[in-house]
């Protein structure tokens, strides 16, 4: 079933992920997996917002007890196909950047994922491009219940320095073409997407500012650095999974 409700806004992302479909390794939501199974109680809900194609829903519908699964995206193509990839599952058109998110999704649940969205969220400058990742953290806390969690899978990496240095230098070759530049392999790239990166301290201190919120649990996998970022200044690569629950009202 989807709501056809638009987002209106997330437009440059949304250009993006209609004509590009990434596949991202499932071994980054190992955490995730390992919390549901754990904690997750008959009746429990869940909304993955920026949910693609489907992928990470089916992992979860095949690996944790959460039965109630539902997908959220700006992508019409994509939740058609999350649609066939999870059976069952209820998709929703819209943004994190929506300021009525609550309407798009229409009821709250016992777990909200946003799974590698954040640094998708980018304005004209890196503080602009961190106010809309604070405005989509809190859109989406406000889906989460009362004694239920948000989780926040995101790439990290270090120093901010460098990361902003490859924030300018992607949006400034993306005035120049709209086609994605690859360096030396796929993920070695400037041009579209323009991304704005947290670390993973960074990342904590975020959602530890989100009203009633408790750090359940925190994980930083790192990752080995290619070459080619060293170059750059990147010191640090890493998936960061953090789970943070909600105490209150």
């Amino acid at each position: 079933m989807t709501d056809a409700a638009s987002s209106g806004r997330d437009e440059r992302t949304q250009r993006y992920f209609d004509q590009n479909t990434p596949t991202y390794s499932l071994g980054r939501y190992e955490a995730v997996v390992a919390f549901l199974r754990e904690h997750a109680a008959p009746g429990a809900s869940l909304l993955d917002i920026g949910c693609g194609a489907g992928n990470v829903l089916k992992l979860l519908a095949e690996n944790s007890p959460v039965r109630d699964l539902n997908g959220l995206d700006v992508s019409a193509s994509y939740l058609t196909k999350c649609a066939a990839a999870v059976p069952g599952c209820t998709t929703h058109l819209g943004s994190i950047l929506d300021p009525g998110l609550h309407a798009v999704a229409g009821r709250r649940f016992t777990y909200v994922l946003v799974g590698a969205v954040l640094h998708h969220l980018v304005g004209g400058t890196r503080a602009e491009s961190l106010r809309l990742a604070q405005q989509g953290l809190r859109n989406a806390w406000s889906l989460v219940e009362p004694g239920g969690a948000l989780i926040i899978m995101e790439p990290t990496f270090r120093p901010h320095g460098a990361m902003s240095m490859v924030f300018y230098v992607k949006r400034l070759v993306s005035r120049v073409t709209s086609r994605r530049v690859a360096i030396l392999g796929y993920w070695n790239n400037l041009g579209e997407p323009v991304v704005s990166y947290f670390s993973h301290e960074e990342l904590n201190y975020q959602a530890s500012r989100l009203p009633h919120a408790k750090l359940v649990s925190g994980i930083k996998k790192t990752k080995s650095l290619p070459a080619i970022w060293r170059l750059a200044g990147v010191s640090e690569r890493a998936d960061s999974v953090l789970i943070v629950g909600k105490t209150g009202e």
